[in-house]
Formats: structure tokens, sequence, C-alpha cells
């Protein structure tokens, strides 16, 4: 053989053996941790971490093994930790200590499978820590997949206050946590199939866009979560930092069962920043405040079935999309247009079914939503409600916008089989002072009840308020008035019709 031949050949077994070396497991064991459940197996635990080379695992063994450790573990960067034992946070550990910690100023290339971490009531899980380093906090290509944090307090169960990069936190289970997941300012981030049980605190996933000196803000993706018996948020996104249009996407999350204290409310899923956020697929149920909060520009809300919140969903937020979603049993309102200081201008609200909301079905209730559409929705109201005898149900609840707005198409039906007693029911009403809806277009609506002549198809609340509305071929069926309120009122009308009302109304839509 020749000396190159030989050279060559030597290289590859020295190549092949540092690849072996740098992949070998080291067993926590060998270290003396015993995993018996009562002794303090920190010491030998952290010594087998110490001593494994860059790129090796750490094997913790299998589920008969409980490790109780009366300090926080440091984990290293450039290794993986394995295993399904548990990992257990002793009674003498101090208070609000981490079970884990990847401490590094630079943390990177770590991977976290299988274990259960055990706060025991005394501290979180894991936490990533960035050392003495202060600025430019960035994590890089860390995994954490199918571990269980449980019993944590204090800080949320998995929490880094700095970016993480090409992270995936996937396949995990959070029973009986404070809060579940927090991260900030996240770029290439997935949280995905994680189970949430018994959330006592916080939200089960926060999400914080903060300024930073990195690059970040692009792709972040949550989604097929689910979580019961919580107590804030399902899912909150939010922050003043930057993000890339259209890199927020929240999809396919479940999120059903609150536990909350008297007096409490909490919110299924709120995304506050970016812009173009995808929000589809989603199911929240639950007797709180906001099923949706939205407050990205040009966010895309479809698909998502929201049940017994206050409020079905709330819109924060201008151009926004938000189509063929259910609001199903909604204590105040479906969808609430607010009237807070942000634009709302130019946004679609289409083809949604919104049942059984008590008091109005969609509610404009700022003026900042001019340019917009509500088109091709069912707002149906069938349920009874306590206190029906007192109240009014209103489909769709306008505040005059600052220009025109096309409300077209909308079915709004009241199904009951008494009458509600009272004023009862609304299809559209219409507020404002004169010529303040001018140019606004109404068109091809059907307003109807069931069950005796109830209600008024449209209402305009003020003299004038329909002056230079246009209202075209729109239907009012089995209605006690077709029409109502303040007169005069001067519309622009043609193709209006009538079906089984017992009253045209003061307002003439009908020539």
């Amino acid at each position: 053989m020749s000396s190159r031949a030989h050279t060559v050949f030597f290289w590859g077994i020295a190549l092949a053996l540092s690849s072996f070396l740098s992949a070998q497991a080291v067993s926590v064991q060998q270290f003396g941790a015993r995993g018996d459940g009562s002794t303090d197996d920190a010491d030998a635990i952290q010594s087998a971490i110490n001593a494994a080379p860059a790129g090796s695992t750490i094997d913790f063994g299998g589920a008969a093994y409980t490790y109780s450790v009366s300090r926080t573990i440091l984990l290293q960067s450039g290794r993986n930790y394995s295993g399904w034992a548990k990992i257990r946070l002793s009674s003498r550990a101090a208070s609000g200590s981490p079970v884990l910690s990847l401490r590094d100023p630079y943390p990177s290339n770590v991977s976290l499978t299988g274990l259960t971490v055990d706060g025991n009531n005394v501290g979180n899980a894991f936490v990533v820590d960035f050392a003495e380093n202060t600025s430019a906090l960035i994590a890089t290509n860390i995994s954490i997949r199918n571990i269980t944090a449980m019993n944590t307090v204090g800080q949320y169960a998995i929490y880094s206050p700095g970016t993480l990069d090409q992270t995936t936190i996937t396949g995990n289970l959070f029973f009986n946590c404070s809060g579940g997941i927090s991260v900030f300012s996240p770029n290439h981030l997935a949280i995905t199939s994680n189970h949430f049980d018994t959330i006592t605190r916080d939200n089960a996933i926060t999400v914080m866009y903060n300024p930073v000196p990195v690059e970040y803000g692009q792709s972040l993706t949550i989604a097929n979560n689910d979580g019961t018996n919580l107590t804030r948020m399902g899912i909150e996104v939010i922050g003043e930092g930057q993000s890339r249009p259209g890199s927020i996407v929240v999809s396919q999350n479940v999120f059903t069962g609150w536990h909350v204290p008297p007096g409490t409310s909490f919110f299924g899923i709120s995304v506050f920043t970016g812009t173009g956020a995808q929000i589809v697929e989603n199911v929240v149920e639950g007797a709180g405040e906001i099923g949706i909060e939205v407050g990205s520009a040009g966010a895309l809300v479809a698909d998502n079935l929201v049940r017994d919140f206050e409020l079905g969903m709330t819109v924060e937020a201008s151009n926004l999309t938000i189509q063929n979603n259910h609001f199903l049993h909604n204590a105040k309102t479906g969808i609430y247009v607010t009237n807070s200081r942000y634009s709302k201008q130019s946004t679609v609200i289409t083809g949604n079914y919104i049942a059984d909301a008590q008091f109005l079905g969609i509610d404009t209730s700022g003026e900042q939503w001019e340019g917009s559409r509500v088109s091709g929705n069912t707002i149906l109201r069938s349920a009874v409600w306590p206190n029906d005898a007192s109240t009014v149900f209103t489909g769709i609840g306008i505040t005059p916008p600052r220009a025109s707005v096309s409300i077209t198409g909308n079915s709004i039906i009241l199904e009951t089989s008494t009458p509600i007693p009272g004023p009862g029911f609304i299809g559209i009403r219409i507020n404002g002072n004169a010529g303040s809806n001018a140019q606004s277009r109404y068109e091809g609506n059907t307003i109807r009840t069931t069950g005796g002549f109830q209600g008024t198809g449209v209402y305009g609340n003020s003299p004038g308020s329909l002056d230079g509305v246009i209202f075209t071929n729109n239907s009012f069926v089995n209605l006690a008035r077709a029409t109502d309120g303040g007169s005069p009122q001067n519309p622009i009308t043609s193709g209006n019709s009538t079906v089984q009302c017992l009253q045209n109304g003061l307002i003439n839509l009908f020539q």
C-alpha cells in the first residue's frame, strides 16, 4: 500500500472515530446518579454533563428513574439531553429555581427529548439563560420535543428572555404549571402539537416581540396545540417589535375549558402585533371575555370556531379579512369592531355564521371602519336568553363611518317558537346624524323572522341618519315593521320588497 493510500486510510479511521466519539452517549448513572427519587443527584448529573464532549447525548435512562435535584442543572450547548426519566426539583431547592437552565452567552445546538421535568411546586422547568450576555440575545437551533413539564411555579415552564432562532417546541405536555411557554422576539420558531392541562396563572403560550439588535421576526408558527383547564389566554402574541408581513401563523389550535377565579376574565387567542397574521382553523370555547382578539393589520381570520365568549371576536386593526368563521352563543356580540384608537378601515367581514349572540350579531362601534364591507354573513338568533323580555337583539349595528361602507347579501334571521316580548328584534340598526351615512350601500340583504310577526327590518335611530344611504334589492319577511325610527329620512332606494310584513313602517324604502 502506498504512503498516500496509508494516509487516506488512517485519516478515514480518524474521522470515523471522531464522529463516533462526538455522537457517543454519556449516561448520568455512570457518574453516580441513582434515580431513586430520594438521593440528591444534582452533582452526579452535572458531572456527566460537564464531562460530555460536544455533540454527545446525555442519557437519563428510562421511565423507572426519578432524579431528585436540589439545585438547577446547567445544560451546555452542542449536546442532546434525552431519556424517559423524571428530573424533580427537591423541596430543598431555592424557590423559583428552574430544574434545567441552558446557561450560555450564545446558546445553540441543543435538543431536549422525552424527559419529565417536575418543578415540584418549587420552581419552573426550563430556562434559556444568556449568562453574562446582556445584549443581542439569540439562541439558535434549540429543539424541545416530547417532554413533560409539570408542577411548575414562578416563571413559565419554558422561558426564554431572548430570541429563539431555528427552534422547535413540539409534542410536549404541560401539566399543573403556572404558565406554559414564553418566548421573546422569535425567528423561525415553531410551537406545535403541545398539550396544556391546568395552567394556573398565566397564558398557555406567550410570544412577545420586543425590539432587539438581532435578526428576528420571520416565521412564527403556532399550530395544533390544545389546552384545557386554563386561567388566562390560550395564545397571546403581542409587542412593539417587528415581524415580517405574513410571518405569524396561528392555526388549528384547540382551547376549551377555563377554570378561573370568580371576578376574573380571559381571552382565547390574541394576536396584537405585526402585519398579515394568519389566524385560521382554531377552536376556542369558554365563558370568557373575548374569543379572538386581532390587532394585526392585514390579518386573515378564517374558518375558526368560537363558542360562549362574551365577544366572539374583536377587530382592532385595518384591512382585516374575517371570513367563514363560526361564532356561537356569544353573551354579547359575535363580531365587535371596537371604538379604540386603532384604524379598522377597509376590513372585510364575509361568509361568517353567527348564531345566538345575545345582543348583536355584528357591531361597528367606532367611526374608523371606512371602506369596509360586510357581506354574505348569516346571523341567526334562535336561542332564548334569560333576559330577553327586556332586551333587543340586533343583527347588524352601524356606527357612522368616516367614509362609505357596504352591507350586502347578509341574512339576518330571528327564529323563535314564541315572540320575544318588547321590541325584541332589529335587523339592521343605523345610528348617526343627518347625512352621516351617505353613500353607504345596503344591497341584497334579507331580514326575516319565524314564529309570528316580530320586530323591525331597518331602524334609523335619528332624523336623517339614512339620508343619502343607498338601499337596493333588500327583502323584509314576516316582520311587524319593515322600517322604523326617526323621521324624516331620505334614502336612495330601488328593488326592495316586503313579504308578509304587517307594516312597511315610517321610512319609505319601497318606491
